[in-house]
């Protein structure tokens, strides 16, 4: 399952996502920006098409997730990978004083509390793990789209992203 986290701000908003996949799953592309309906787009991608996250020109972005307690759809009680858990987790997270920041969202979705392992915001199991993360910045009108192929533990560098997997919109 993955994580999406909105941090809403005055003149615009910060969106992280750790993608959840299983590991047998084919790598994700890293972003590209096209232009669909005359309005340019910019979002990582399956090999064979579609994505998990984009975001727009007009600076709306949109994320995927599962959800498993659909009516109709989940036979039996509705299954979670940790809700409590991870919630303790973010609780927790928003008592911090950098809360809202770009540094806060990226230790947040590098977070191996309450230890590395299924209930992690950074999730590593033997058969699926955070296999990338996409963060999203706007800021008037402006909007910054920043991705990482594979866990966002092993991220590097001053901003903590690494810069050659930059995508840029204006």
């Amino acid at each position: 399952m993955c994580t999406v986290t909105f941090v809403p701000r005055g003149s615009g908003y910060y969106l992280g996502m750790n993608r959840d996949e299983n590991l047998a799953r084919v790598p994700g592309l890293a972003p590209r920006r096209i232009i669909e309906n005359g309005c340019g787009v910019t979002c990582p991608s399956e090999p064979e098409g579609g994505t998990w996250i984009s975001t727009n020109d007009k600076c709306v972005s949109l994320a995927l997730i599962n959800w498993y307690s659909i009516p109709g759809q989940v036979s039996g009680p509705a299954r979670s990978r940790g809700q409590r858990v991870r919630n303790q987790i973010f609780q927790k997270a928003q008592r911090q004083k950098s809360v809202g920041t770009l540094g806060w969202l990226r230790r947040l979705h590098r977070c191996h509390a309450p230890e590395s392992g299924p209930f992690s915001t950074c999730m590593h199991r033997s058969d699926a793990a955070t296999v990338s993360y996409t963060e999203i910045a706007v800021s008037g009108r402006r909007v910054r789209m920043q991705y990482h192929a594979g866990a966002p533990c092993g991220l590097v560098g001053a901003n903590g992203l690494p810069s050659k997997e930059t995508a840029n919109q204006r």
